[in-house]
């Protein structure tokens, strides 16, 4: 039996959590327990050398879930096991002491105590199981907790995935996991998040798609997007924009009665708006930030069917989620969505989702390819068991389909490039020079910012493959 101090993974997931194959196999399962329980002994769970998260958690978990061999699942951790950070040791004394908490709010946003809140959060959960815990620390009504879900949403939203992932395969040891990450991140949309609730109307919700157009169109905001401000939300939007970046997307509201079909909602739209961000004279490729849109949203099936998570923890996660994302896209230059590329897509390798998935899992990166995919699966899934939705902007289950191609595809296309957009990129930023050439390669591949003409400047021009 899975626990806190064991990994035991299981070859039938949730029929209502994200998309996953039906032919997970036990083989698979016992490899995954084994190179998981290896990333949490031997590395940092939160950060790697370079400052990045290690995402060997997220890509394990997702390819296995789309299929995965055990061979795909080994080659997949070894690629990113070399520029992991080593563990730091854990002090059980001093993951007693924070359970007081002046302690335990001392240490918050410090990595180096990964390990101290680990193992708090185990013993936590022993004593007082997974429901009770994660709604103490996550979902509480005290200063505390609210202090723990601002952080929820920091680092690109990835403690929402690694709680999602914990709850989706009923795992003790990655919900201790999950809390323990949160911990150690930073609150950095705490600025955003907190004064936009203030300010949030008593009117009815306006949908996603209308202000996602809102802030596209909004003079004022726009003028507050800088691609060469190093803090493009704090310095930028807030800075300059900041009482009607609020204003706008404020609007944004989920109340208990409708969680379900905002959550919906929400997911379509930021597929719609991160997938459809092309330019007509670029080859395929789609925005890192934007991207957390998709692969965050992919849980919130799991959170919604959890039914231990009290309803109105439930509209606030969607809530804040969904400006959030409206806030990633504002950061990233609120690029126009180009609809016309999914239309006339041609996939270079036509095939059903199976061999997608089967793509996803042999391709080899980080994990950023299939976690896009197993979205892009997922919010097919999701779109089809709703009721027509007037704001919907993708409903065909075929587009789902050519969208899985095209990031598929996107990526294959990349490889062939690869030399020379590393080269590009390092010719403009310190960052990639300094990296593992594995990193150079997540840097190159999905470019950033791509409302700006700048976020394309590496990226090769569609004719060069004829595409």
């Amino acid at each position: 039996m899975a626990s806190t101090r064991q990994l035991v993974i299981p070859t039938k997931l949730h029929d209502n959590g994200p998309f996953h194959v039906s032919n997970l196999t036990q083989e698979s399962a016992d490899k995954l327990a084994q190179l998981l329980t290896s990333n949490h002994d031997k590395y940092h769970l939160s950060y790697h050398q370079f400052g990045l998260h290690n995402h060997i958690l997220h890509h394990l978990l997702c390819i296995y879930a789309l299929g995965a061999t055990p061979l795909q699942m080994e080659k997949a951790f070894d690629l990113n096991a070399v520029y992991q950070l080593p563990s730091h040791y854990a002090d059980s004394g001093h993951a007693q002491q924070l359970a007081d908490p002046v302690e335990f709010k001392k240490c918050l946003g410090d990595s180096k105590y990964f390990n101290d809140y680990f193992l708090f959060f185990r013993k936590e959960i022993e004593t007082h199981g997974i429901p009770a815990t994660v709604n103490t620390y996550i979902f509480g009504d005290d200063e505390g907790a609210a202090d723990m879900f601002d952080r929820f949403f920091g680092g690109y939203l990835h403690c929402i995935i690694h709680l999602g992932y914990a709850l989706e395969y009923m795992q003790p040891f990655l919900v201790a996991e999950a809390l323990a990450s949160t911990a150690v991140h930073l609150p950095e949309l705490h600025d955003f998040l907190v004064p936009t609730e203030k300010v949030a109307p008593s009117t009815a919700s306006a949908s996603q798609v209308e202000i996602f157009e809102q802030i596209r169109t909004n003079a004022r905001i726009r003028s507050a997007m800088h691609y060469d401000y190093i803090d493009k939300i704090n310095d930028g939007l807030i800075g300059e924009a900041g009482d009607e970046l609020f204003r706008v997307i404020s609007q944004w509201k989920v109340s208990v009665d409708e969680v379900e079909a905002k959550a919906a909602e929400l997911f379509n739209a930021c597929v719609y708006y991160t997938t459809m961000a092309q330019r007509s004279n670029k080859q395929i490729r789609f925005d890192f930030m934007l991207m957390h849109t998709v692969t965050t949203a992919t849980f919130l099936p799991i959170y919604l069917k959890t039914d231990w998570i009290k309803p109105e923890s439930k509209a606030r996660l969607v809530e804040w989620l969904g400006r959030a994302n409206l806030l990633l896209y504002a950061e990233c230059g609120a690029p126009e969505p180009r609809p016309e590329e999914l239309k006339t897509y041609k996939p270079l390798h036509p095939s059903g989702w199976d061999g997608v998935f089967q793509r996803a899992c042999e391709y080899e990166d980080d994990g950023h390819t299939s976690k896009f995919v197993r979205g892009i699966a997922t919010v097919a899934q999701m779109t089809k068991q709703c009721d027509k939705n007037l704001s919907f902007k993708l409903t065909d289950q075929e587009d789902f389909l050519t969208i899985a191609h095209m990031i598929i595809d996107s990526v294959e296309n990349f490889d062939k490039s690869a030399d020379h957009e590393v080269h590009e990129v390092r010719k403009v930023s310190l960052y990639p020079r300094i990296t593992e050439p594995e990193v150079q390669l997540v840097i190159a591949r999905w470019p950033r910012y791509v409302g700006f003409e700048q976020g394309w400047h590496h990226v090769p021009d569609r004719r060069e493959l004829h595409l």
